[in-house]
């Protein structure tokens, strides 16, 4: 049984890194400044990443269902209750960095903003104020 599941994660590795890393690649692509904002075009790229969304949710859920069909009953309710509780410790993980770092990216944030205004004109500052204020982090 453990070999089986094994080989069922494994065939999925190749698929998972592959979808991974188109989805990387559209991160990427969009992450540079555009000229200017089109949100037509902002939704039209968003689109072409969710095919590989939904493939990489297929991809998931059809490794969980060969997996689930190897299990007996009890080991499938044993192993929800280990997703759980994984769950569970990931989220206070998370709640966990978010606060220890708040202050590093805060800190960034504000270096940032300093360079971008130190290129700016007092016009295009006082512009870009209202801007900044509405996109300001507020965890």
């Amino acid at each position: 049984m453990k070999e089986q599941i094994k080989g069922i994660l494994q065939q999925n590795r190749k698929a998972h890194i592959e979808l991974r890393g188109k989805l990387s690649a559209f991160r990427q692509a969009n992450a540079e400044t555009k000229e200017s904002f089109g949100e037509a075009q902002t939704r039209a790229d968003f689109q072409k990443m969710v095919p590989v969304m939904e493939d990489l949710f297929v991809l998931k859920q059809r490794a969980r269902s060969q997996i689930n069909a190897i299990l007996t009953p009890e080991q499938r309710a044993k192993l929800e209750r280990i997703r759980t509780e994984r769950r569970s410790k990931q989220q206070i993980q998370i709640a966990t960095l978010r606060l220890r770092h708040r202050a590093q990216v805060r800190n960034i944030l504000d270096q940032t903003m300093t360079k971008i205004q130190s290129i700016l004109t007092s016009d295009q500052q006082r512009k870009m104020e209202p801007i900044l204020n509405n996109n300001s982090c507020s965890d």
